[in-house]
């Protein structure tokens, strides 16, 4: 029975080139051993720390200080910048200058809203639809 990974070629290339005898384990693992020894180890901490998250400690650090200090100069700017009142109409003689007695809208689904300021004495009418 020939197996399906047995090819021609294959059979060609062992006989060209026999595979070598296995050597013993003892010499395997002592030859293993002395090679290991002339390479430099790490250990195994380093050797579980990515190489990227060195550069990304300075780069967090950096990012961080950079929205502290913006922050503290914003800060800064909005205490020193203070927005001093430009005019102040006269409070009127009477408490209403106007009242709204009756508001009548004509479109479905809208509301109203009557907003006085009695300190000023101004009326404000919001009416919010839904159509256009």
């Amino acid at each position: 029975m020939k197996r399906p990974h047995e090819t021609a070629l294959r059979q060609a290339l062992r006989q060209a080139a026999p595979l070598p005898a296995a050597r013993p384990a003892e010499s395997f693992w002592q030859d293993f051993r002395a090679r290991a020894a002339l390479t430099h180890q790490e250990s195994a901490a380093a050797a579980r720390q990515p190489a990227g998250v060195g550069l990304l400690r300075p780069w967090a650090v950096g990012a961080l200080g950079a929205v502290v200090f913006a922050g503290l100069v914003w800060a800064w700017l909005q205490s020193a910048v203070t927005p001093g009142r430009l005019a102040q109409a006269p409070a009127p003689a009477s408490t209403a200058l106007s009242k709204v007695e009756e508001v009548e809208v004509f479109s479905e689904y809208s509301s109203v809203m009557i907003v006085e300021d009695i300190e000023h004495g101004g009326t404000v009418i919001w009416v919010a639809s839904s159509t256009p």
